[in-house]
């Protein structure tokens, strides 16, 4: 009865894992609320005086359609894991899940640990 339990979970957990909306950064506004999967190309890199540090896709604030939102008590975990320095990431197309969240009219997803990049396009 064990095994069977286990099955079932292990096939559900893979059904949910593959089940991700995958999407381009200009349509993170029509995903708001939903964990997705986002594509997109770092064109500018901002750090706030507090440390935080913003990645925007496609064009620069404010015309970008997706901000990746890194706070400062993360950066040292995340950029480690990466192994890649914030700067290396400008002008890169990189994948990143998460829940597309609303700040300011704006579409957001925050990071919180370095598997959230799941591609990072720096060696072309």
């Amino acid at each position: 009865m064990k095994t069977l339990i286990f099955s079932i979970l292990i096939i559900l957990a893979y059904n949910i894992s593959y089940s991700q909306t995958e999407i381009s950064s200009n349509k993170a506004k029509y995903y708001v609320g939903e964990y997705v999967t986002v594509t997109g190309k770092v064109k500018e890199i901002k750090e706030s005086c507090a440390g935080n540090i913003f990645l925007n896709f496609e064009n620069k604030y404010p015309d970008n359609p997706l901000t990746i939102v890194i706070y400062a008590s993360d950066c040292d975990d995340i950029q480690s894991d990466l192994s890649t320095n914030w700067v290396n990431l400008l002008d890169e197309t990189i994948t990143i899940s998460g829940i597309i969240e609303n700040y300011q009219d704006k579409p957001e997803i925050i990071l919180e640990k370095a598997g959230q990049i799941v591609g990072i396009d720096l060696y072309k």
